[in-house]
This record gives C-alpha cells, structure tokens and sequence, in this order.
C-alpha cells in the first residue's frame, strides 16, 4: 500500500508544474533595491537547508550575508538590525521558533521575506514580502515543498546578486518531467550494494558545495521517514573525527559539486574504500553545464529524488510505513 508520504513523494513533479503558472512577486525586486548592512538566511530543518545556496551565492558576490537555523537565531536576535534583510523559510509558517522570531522583531524596521506553503500562516501574515511555494498539502515529512524552496531560493540569489530575477520557472516544466522520470528509472542507490541490509550497517552522507543542503536534508529525511540514523558531513569535514567509523560496515554516499574545489571527495571515496567501506558516488545522469542557469537545481533535484528513493526503501526493509511520526509531527509547535 502507498503510504502519504510516498504519495507525496510521486506528487514532487505536480508540485513543480504549479510553481511554474505563478511569478515572484514584483515586491521582491523593489523591496531589494533598498541597501541592506546584512542579509539573514533562516529556517528550521530542510527549509533552513533550502537556503543554504542563497547564502553561498551571496558571500561569493561579497555581500555580508548570515545562514543560521532559527533556534540559534533566537539565542542571538542582535543579529538582525533595523536595516537587515531577513529571509525566512518555512513550510507551515507556523512552527514554534518562526512565531517566536515574528514576535522578537515585531518593534524592528528590518524586511522580512517569507517564504511559505500555507497563506494563511502568520510568517505569510507577517512578512513585508510573500513568497507562495505552491507546493499544495503535505502529509507527513518535506518532499515537495523543498523542492520548490530551492527553486524559489535560485531565483532570490539570482536577484540579490544580478540585480534581477533569472528565468528559472520557465524550466520547471522540463524540469517536472526529469524528476518524474528519475522517480521511475531504477533506484541509482542499491540496499545491497550499500550493504544497508545489515544490522550492524552505518549511513553516512558526504556533500561538497551546493550539495552540503542535499546530503543535510537527505539525512534529516532518512531519519524521519526511515527511522535509519544517517549523518550529513560537508566537504572535509568527515577527515577530522568521523573518519574513525571508516570500515566494514559503514557505507557512505558522496555528493560532489563540479564547481567546488574545497575538498577532495573522490579521493576520500577511494580511502574510504581501501578501508573495505562501501561507497557510492552519486552523479546525476547528465553532463554539467555552466551554460545552464538551472543545471544546479536539477542536480539537486536527482540527490535529493534518490535519498527520498533510499528513504522508502530503508523503511520498507524494517518493516515500518515510510514518513509515519512515532513521537514528532509535521508542525513543530513546541520551542
């Protein structure tokens, strides 16, 4: 039987064609003609990492930019000045750290972009601009509306750091149809290869540039819809420490981005292998294409597809319903 999220999973490509009958708002580009000293990227869980790329492309361009989960900007709410531009994304735009940050910055002039699934929400309520995901109603963990955050964020990065809004939605469609295809192509991580079926087994996700958010909410979504415990490393951070769980029994998935000369991953996968872990480098069946402005967020697209594929499939071999809450739920209330 197909569970909610597993529905939701096969409803990403729908999603995407929804995005793209809509437009960001023309608020965007007037409310960023305004000069910010500082521009603040949160959220909570994938919507946070959903932004991560944004806050890359910022600082490459020289701009002082800031990505950090809405927890931790609570602790530190000085961050956010009269003159800051503040993107929130959130899902429900209701969970417990985003009411609470609405009500710490209620007395402040900064500008809040949010981005939001649900209009009625008070982060939508709230923000100077609104941004709709469009992603329709989710049952259980993110699928579609990260998807379409990490469109949404393409587009403000190409704003902020061009000046203006890069034809993105105009590929969405085409995109849609990839994202359908891969979700019924043969599943590019194998249980058995990655040794997964064993007991005993240790997940590990390794990611260089733009892929730091894939394997990030590619771990998050293996534990919540899996029950699998899965950890995100990013460049070389899995080096100093964690390179200790190297060795039968850990099977690691290695993300590399083209453009990020950071780390060397592949030859970490050769390491990793040499120690008798199982490894596989996931690359997306196409070729990288600068020329293409939307090639990032298609290789993104295939990560993510396959991890949400692994997630199912972990789920299925324990014998639980992938995307069932045992102890959370899908608005996280509580702060």
């Amino acid at each position: 039987m197909t569970s909610p999220y597993e529905f939701d999973i096969a409803s990403q490509p729908q999603a995407l064609r929804a995005l793209s009958l809509a437009s960001l708002p023309r608020s965007v580009e007037e409310q960023f003609a305004r000069r910010f000293s500082r521009i603040v990227i949160t959220g909570m869980g994938t919507s946070h990492y959903a932004g991560y790329s944004t806050w890359k492309s910022l600082v490459n361009a020289g701009q002082s930019a800031w990505w950090i989960d809405t927890s931790q900007l609570l602790d530190v709410p000085e961050l956010i000045t009269d003159d800051t531009l503040l993107i929130v994304t959130s899902q429900s735009g209701r969970s417990g750290e985003i009411v609470a940050l609405l009500k710490e910055i209620h007395q402040r002039s900064c500008v809040v972009v949010g981005v939001v699934n649900d209009e009625k929400s008070p982060l939508a309520d709230q923000a100077n601009v609104f941004i709709a995901m469009s992603a329709g109603d989710e049952a259980t963990v993110s699928t579609k509306s990260y998807l379409n955050s990490l469109v949404i964020h393409a587009e403000l990065s190409s704003v902020l750091v061009e000046g203006h809004c890069a034809p993105i939605r105009s590929s969405l469609v085409q995109m849609a149809g990839d994202v359908e295809m891969w979700l019924k192509d043969d599943d590019p991580l194998n249980l058995n290869e990655l040794g997964l079926q064993e007991a005993n087994s240790r997940l590990v996700l390794i990611g260089s540039g733009m892929h730091a958010a894939t394997v990030l909410a590619g771990a998050l979504i293996i534990k919540e819809a899996s029950k699998k415990q899965a950890e995100a490393y990013l460049g070389g951070e899995f080096r100093h420490g964690p390179i200790e769980l190297a060795g039968p029994g850990l099977a690691a998935i290695i993300l590399v981005d083209p453009d990020s000369a950071s780390n060397d991953l592949r030859r970490l996968s050769i390491e990793l292998r040499q120690t008798g872990s199982r490894v596989t480098e996931l690359r997306e069946p196409f070729g990288h294409d600068d020329s293409d402005e939307a090639w990032g967020l298609r290789a993104q697209f295939f990560g993510t597809i396959a991890l949400q594929r692994l997630s199912v499939a972990l789920a299925r071999q324990s014998l639980i319903e992938p995307g069932a809450f045992l102890f959370g739920q899908k608005i996280t209330e509580a702060v």
